[in-house]
Parts: C-alpha cells; sequence; structure tokens
C-alpha cells in the first residue's frame, strides 16, 4: 500500500539572470579567488546553521566566503545567527524570504552548498544543488538519504568540520559538482 517516489530535480525551475549574480557578488565583495559556501533554505534549528557558522569563525583562510540565505524560523534564531555573523566579514547574510530571480544567481556564486542538518531523511536543498550542479557539504548521517555519494559530496563528522572547511580545493569542487549534475540528470 505504499509507493515511494524519488524526489524529481529542478530543471527549469530557477532561471538564471546574470544582473542578479554580479550584483550579489559585488555586495557580498566576492571574488573569483574566493571558496564560496552556501547555506540555502529555510533556517530552523536542527539544520545546524549556528553549527556551520560556529566552526567557519574558527577556519582560517581570507579566500574563505560563508553565505547564509534563507528565512530563519524566529527573531531569535535570527538573532542569534546575526550576531555571529556580525565576528566575520567573510560572512554574508540574505535573511528573509529568497525571491526565485535570485536562487540561480546565488547556486551559480557558490563553490560547495552545506546542508548541516542535525536530523533530516530527506532534503529538497540537496536536490536543489546538485540540479544546479554544486558540490555538497554534508554530515555523514546524510548517507541516508540514498542520493549523494563520494563524488559530489564531502563528508564530515560533527568534530572534523572545521578541518574539512579549511581544506577546500575549487578545482576539486568543480568536479564534484559536474558528478552531481549528472545524478540530477537521473531524477
Amino acid at each position: 500500500k505504499t509507493s515511494i517516489i524519488p524526489h524529481g530535480n529542478y530543471d527549469n525551475c530557477y532561471f538564471f539572470d546574470e544582473k542578479i549574480a554580479h550584483k550579489i557578488k559585488k555586495d557580498f565583495h566576492i571574488t573569483e579567488e574566493n571558496i564560496v559556501i552556501l547555506f540555502f533554505g529555510a533556517i530552523r534549528g536542527y539544520k545546524g546553521v549556528e553549527h556551520l557558522i560556529e566552526n567557519f569563525l574558527k577556519a582560517e583562510g581570507s579566500h574563505l566566503k560563508l553565505i547564509i540565505a534563507g528565512n530563519p524560523q524566529d527573531k531569535e534564531l535570527t538573532r542569534s545567527i546575526e550576531d555571529r555573523a556580525e565576528r566575520d566579514s567573510r560572512i554574508s547574510l540574505m535573511l528573509g524570504f529568497i525571491p526565485d530571480e535570485a536562487v540561480s544567481a546565488l547556486f551559480s556564486i557558490a563553490d560547495i552548498v552545506a546542508i548541516p542538518f542535525e536530523r533530516t531523511l530527506t532534503s529538497g536543498s540537496a536536490v536543489l544543488a546538485i540540479t544546479m550542479g554544486k558540490a555538497l557539504f554534508l554530515p555523514e548521517e546524510a548517507y541516508v538519504l540514498d542520493l549523494v555519494s563520494d563524488e559530489g559530496c564531502i563528508f564530515y563528522e560533527l568534530n572534523s568540520m572545521l578541518m574539512k572547511i579549511e581544506s577546500l580545493n575549487k578545482d576539486k569542487l568543480i568536479l564534484m559538482g559536474e558528478a552531481n549534475r549528472l545524478l540530477a540528470d537521473n531524477l
């Protein structure tokens, strides 16, 4: 009495606008030398955004950038994220509802998409990231998604997140994104 239907990809759902991408890069001081980590989606306590920011704050490397884009569930979480982000100019926030026209622009800027969920069995954000041809940064527990592989993801344990952030390599991330885009073609 049960059917399992895989989450489809997001092909043709979000259209790319070069002007918006250029504006975001300019506003967030992003250059080609930067490695950009993107967290995108609704921001809830269980999604691990605060843990991601805390680890990023400890990471060394002026080339690293973190963009948090999404709508926090409440004012307390918003304040917590803003307070943490204020400590580091490498962190940029786009809090609130993200309009459709900005989605592809954000993903075009990103080198890797972080999905630091503390508990989940599914993720529309992961499917969106692979549709956009981006590498994923996921906790070890994310293997249960049955969607991702080592070819397109960097998996970490809670105590190894910082080390993994500091070792990101742009060329490797491009190849991982290409592998993920191939996965998306099958959805």
